[in-house]
């Protein structure tokens, strides 16, 4: 297994993997060819050349802090319960940390980010959907709303 950052040759596979999960598979366009895109915090698993799986982490602010959105993390069904998300998230966190961003949005499992310290966005005064993981001290409470690119409003259709 391997893990390494999204190519643009990636992006056929990629939507494939959208769409085995119901997902809208136009989100990766989106995001992708905008400003919210960071090549450095979006990444692929690879098995024998295949992508088996994927996460993207793409900037976002609340308030003034500057952050990130975690939306998805997929990993192929028959690759699962292996590991491999853990590794994925992981990889993404550290990244991310040494960048200096100050916390991660994650949207989708919540039972699945909270193993890994991320706290319901209610906990930081924040109103919307997803969970926090504060990556340099983020302890204030921000007392705002989480606003998302369309893209990823529509990612869960």
């Amino acid at each position: 297994m391997t893990i390494r950052n999204i190519k643009e040759s990636d992006q056929e596979n990629i939507k494939a993997l959208l769409k085995d999960f119901n997902m809208n598979e136009e989100y990766f366009d989106i995001l992708y060819n905008s400003s919210y895109y960071i090549d450095d915090l979006s990444f692929v698993l690879e098995d024998d050349l295949e992508i088996v799986g994927f996460m993207m982490l793409t900037r976002n602010k609340l308030g003034k802090a500057e952050g990130l959105t975690l939306a998805p993390l997929l990993v192929e069904k028959r690759y699962q319960h292996k590991g491999l998300g853990k590794h994925l998230l992981k990889r993404g966190l550290n990244v991310a940390s040494a960048l200096g961003y100050e916390y991660i949005v994650a949207l989708g499992n919540d039972a699945f980010y909270e193993k890994y310290n991320f706290l319901p966005a209610e906990n930081f005064g924040v109103v919307g959907t997803g969970v926090i993981l504060s990556l340099n001290h983020m302890d204030e409470e921000l007392n705002c709303e989480i606003k998302y690119p369309r893209a990823i409003k529509n990612l869960f259709k």
